[in-house]
């Protein structure tokens, strides 16, 4: 009879020792910086000591019930940066992937307002007014120069082709913008702002208005007016200016030169002119 006590004693106080873990790693709270350190080890194949944590952030997705953990990781032998996103379960998630599910769920709820703005027109009456931005669909991506091709070019050459297609740009979004902004004047309603080379016109509207506007195929979204902060907190330690920051250097009257991955002004005169150099 005691060694059967002993046993059933043992099993109540160790079973709860060993599925504990598991509840607690699995929908509580964030994957552990360690969790993230050993996954990008083991993805990239890098040495674990090399490896650190230089910024991290989270993301929530409401509409389709995700929060994921983002970490951008240095390995401080080759100066690499590597992004990861985990979630709950320590699983590693397309955070890409996640963001189009995301707005695949917002279109289905909201169509082309925006979460916010459809909070804000659910608190006010039909003739209250809010200043909001409406994007207009475009066509395909307009022809962008080849920058190498331009910086071929002399610079009174160069000057030419940015000023055809700047205007060229601007005359396709005046058109795009025309028949959204000749609405606006038949209704009497003054615009706050009309973008020269983006399909965005911003407007002070009522709310029955926002919801007639909604309706047209040629809006893409509709969303508030707002002013978006640079993350400061994260995008200096990502670029580790921290480290100069301490030692007093803050950039003040010293010329850099920075390189982005991508799109850039092929007409810039700042930029140009470097041949092969050019490439990135």
């Amino acid at each position: 009879m005691k060694r059967l006590i002993t046993v059933c004693l043992a099993i109540v106080f160790v079973f709860p020792l060993i599925v504990l873990p598991v509840h607690l790693t699995s929908a509580s709270g964030p994957p552990t910086q360690e969790q993230m350190l050993q996954t990008v080890e083991k993805t990239y194949k890098i040495d674990l000591k090399n490896l650190k944590i230089v910024s991290s952030s989270s993301s929530e997705y409401h509409l389709t019930g995700r929060k994921l953990w983002h970490a951008k990781v240095l390995d401080n032998k080759t100066g690499g940066i590597f992004g990861i996103s985990m979630d709950t379960d320590g699983r590693v998630i397309d955070d890409n992937k996640a963001a189009e599910e995301e707005r695949s769920a917002e279109l289905s709820k909201y169509g082309k307002l925006t979460p916010d703005l459809v909070d804000k027109l659910e608190k006010i009456d039909v003739n209250q007014e809010l200043t909001v931005g409406i994007w207009l669909e475009q066509p395909a991506k307009s022809f962008r120069p080849d920058p190498f091709e331009i910086a071929k070019r002399s610079e009174e050459e160069r000057q030419i082709k940015r000023n055809d297609w700047l205007s060229n740009v601007a005359s396709n979004i005046q058109t795009i913008q025309a028949p959204l902004l000749a609405v606006l004047k038949d209704h009497s309603i003054p615009v706050k702002y009309v973008d020269t080379l983006a399909p965005v016109v911003y407007a002070t509207l009522s709310k029955a208005m926002i919801q007639n506007i909604v309706l047209r195929p040629d809006v893409h979204e509709i969303f508030l007016e707002g002013n978006v902060q640079p993350a400061m907190k994260i995008s200096i330690p990502a670029i580790r200016a921290n480290l100069l920051h301490a030692r007093g250097y803050y950039g003040a009257n010293v010329k850099v030169g920075v390189t982005e991955v991508g799109n850039f002004n092929a007409f810039n005169p700042r930029i140009v002119g470097g041949g092969e150099d050019l490439r990135i």
